[in-house]
C-alpha cells in the first residue's frame, strides 16, 4: 500500500520499523513535506515503485503555482498526491465496489488541507484513513476500528510514567484519544450504547491521563445516566485540574443533563471557591444562580467579586446599573473566616 504521512514525527518511526526491524516493507511511506522536492519524487518513482508516470524532466519542472481560477497556491505535494492517486489502478473489491490497488492511506496526523481534496472519500480505521471510491461525511469502518484499537494496537509504555516522552511524543498520543472518541461517537450514533461506553472505558484504562479524554467520557456517561461515573470523574478533575475552567464547567452541564440542578450549582460554587480571582468561574456561578432564580445568592457573588476586585472597570460597567445596596458574605476575608460586609451601591466613591 501507499501511506501518506505529514512530517518527521510520524515518518521516521515508520522508516525505522521498515529499515531496521523489517516490519511491513510492502508499504510505501510517502512523506508530504519531502514530496515538494524533486529528488524525493524521483526516489519514490525509481526505488519504491510508487505509481508516478512523470518523466525525469517533468519532475524537474514541477513547482508551486497559483490557480488562476481560485487564486489558491497549488504546492508540488498537492500535484503529486493527485498524480499518485490517479495512477493507482482500480479493481473490483469483494463487496463489488471499486478499490485502489495498491490501497492508499493518509495518516491521521495529516492535516485536512494536506489531503489533496480527498477528505470526503476517506474512511477512518484507527490511526489512518483509507481512500475509497465512496463519497461521504465522517466515514468510519467500525469493525476494523474496533479490531485495531482493541486487538492490534498495544499501547505499550503510553501510561508508564518512567518512560520519557518529549513534547512531540506527548502531543502524538492525542491521536489515540481522537480515535477512541471517534469510535465512541460513531457507536453512539448507531444506537450502540454499550459499545460507546466500552470505548471510553478502554481508552481511559490504556491511555495516559488527558483531561480532554475524561471530558468526552463524561459527556458519554451523562448521556446514558451514569451518575457514579460522573462523580468519579469530577473527584479526579477537582484534584488534577481545579483551575481548568473549560473542563470543570463541563461538570455543571453533565449534572444538569442528569436533572440535578442543585449538584450543578454546588460544582460551580466549589469551582469559584478554588478560583476566587477568575472572572470566568465567577460569571458561571452568577449565571447559574440567575437561571435558578436565586437573586440573593447571585448578588452576593457579584458583591464579593466587587470587593475583591475594586479596580475591575469592565465588571463595574457591566453590573453597576443593576447593583442595589446589599449585604453579602465574603468567604475569604483576611482572617480566613466568613465575614458579613455591607456594601453601598457605588463603592468606588467611598
Amino acid at each position: 500500500g501507499i501511506l501518506f504521512t505529514n512530517g518527521d514525527n510520524d515518518t521516521f518511526p515508520l522508516w525505522f520499523l521498515q529499515t531496521v526491524e523489517g516490519v511491513r516493507t510492502d508499504v510505501r511511506v510517502a512523506n508530504l513535506s519531502l514530496l515538494n522536492t524533486q529528488w524525493y519524487i524521483k526516489q519514490l518513482k525509481n526505488q519504491m515503485n510508487v505509481p508516478i508516470t512523470f518523466s525525469e524532466k517533468q519532475i524537474d519542472n514541477l513547482h508551486a503555482y497559483r490557480d488562476s481560477r481560485t487564486g489558491d497556491i497549488i504546492r508540488v505535494q498537492d500535484v503529486m498526491i493527485d498524480h499518485i492517486i490517479r495512477n493507482a489502478e482500480l479493481v473490483m473489491g469483494p463487496d463489488s465496489t471499486l478499490e485502489f490497488d495498491p490501497p492508499v492511506y493518509f495518516a491521521v496526523t495529516v492535516a485536512p488541507d494536506n489531503k489533496g481534496g480527498y477528505d470526503d472519500y476517506l474512511v477512518m480505521n484507527g490511526l489512518a484513513y483509507k481512500l475509497t471510491t465512496t463519497k461521504g461525511e465522517r466515514q468510519v469502518d467500525v469493525d476494523l476500528m474496533k479490531k485495531n484499537l482493541y486487538e492490534v494496537y498495544r499501547f505499550r509504555g503510553l501510561s508508564d510514567t518512567t518512560v520519557y516522552k518529549d513534547e512531540n511524543s506527548d502531543k502524538l498520543t492525542q491521536n489515540y484519544i481522537t480515535a477512541f472518541m471517534t469510535l465512541s461517537m460513531t457507536l453512539s450514533e448507531d444506537g450502540d450504547t454499550a459499545g460507546a461506553v466500552e470505548a471510553m472505558e478502554y481508552a481511559r484504562k490504556h491511555l495516559p491521563y488527558k483531561w480532554e479524554l475524561d471530558a468526552f467520557a463524561g459527556d458519554v456517561y451523562s448521556r446514558y445516566g451514569m451518575r457514579d461515573k460522573i462523580d468519579e470523574l469530577y473527584e479526579n478533575a477537582i484534584k488534577r485540574e481545579p483551575n481548568n475552567h473549560k473542563y470543570i464547567a463541563m461538570f455543571a452541564h453533565f449534572f444538569r443533563r442528569l436533572n440535578d440542578e442543585d449538584r450543578a450549582l454546588e460544582i460551580l460554587e466549589e469551582a469559584y471557591g478554588h478560583n476566587l480571582d477568575d472572572r470566568e468561574f465567577m460569571m458561571d456561578l452568577v449565571r447559574r444562580n440567575y437561571h435558578m432564580e436565586k437573586r440573593e445568592e447571585m448578588d452576593s457573588v457579584l458583591r464579593d467579586w466587587q470587593i475583591r476586585h475594586p479596580d475591575d472597570k469592565e465588571f463595574q460597567r457591566m453590573v453597576r446599573p443593576q447593583m442595589p445596596k446589599a449585604t453579602v458574605v465574603n468567604p475569604t476575608d483576611a482572617a480566613g473566616n466568613p465575614k458579613v460586609i455591607t456594601v453601598p451601591s457605588n463603592p468606588s466613591k467611598q
